[in-house]
């Protein structure tokens, strides 16, 4: 989902900045989408906080925060209500 959003996104012309773990990936839809990447684990706080210094270096404004995450495990775990 958070590819195909990127696409559109970009083909309608909007300014992107990609965030994730995986350079490879990464950089394959930074050059697809002419959006700019940055490299980081947002799963820690130092990674966050290089996230958010990179942004502001590079803008003045978010105007709009897209999260994408998802999480697969091997099987079915039941939460008590």
């Amino acid at each position: 989902m958070g590819r195909q959003a990127a696409l559109r996104l970009a083909k309608e012309g909007h300014e992107l900045i990609l965030i994730g773990r995986d350079a490879e990936r990464g950089l394959r839809l930074e050059r697809e989408t002419g959006a700019r990447f940055v490299r980081a684990d947002l799963s820690t706080m130092d990674g966050v906080t290089h996230v958010a210094g990179r942004v502001a270096a590079e803008v003045d404004r978010v105007d709009v925060l897209i999260n994408n995450a998802g999480v697969m495990t091997p099987k079915r775990i039941a939460h008590p209500q």
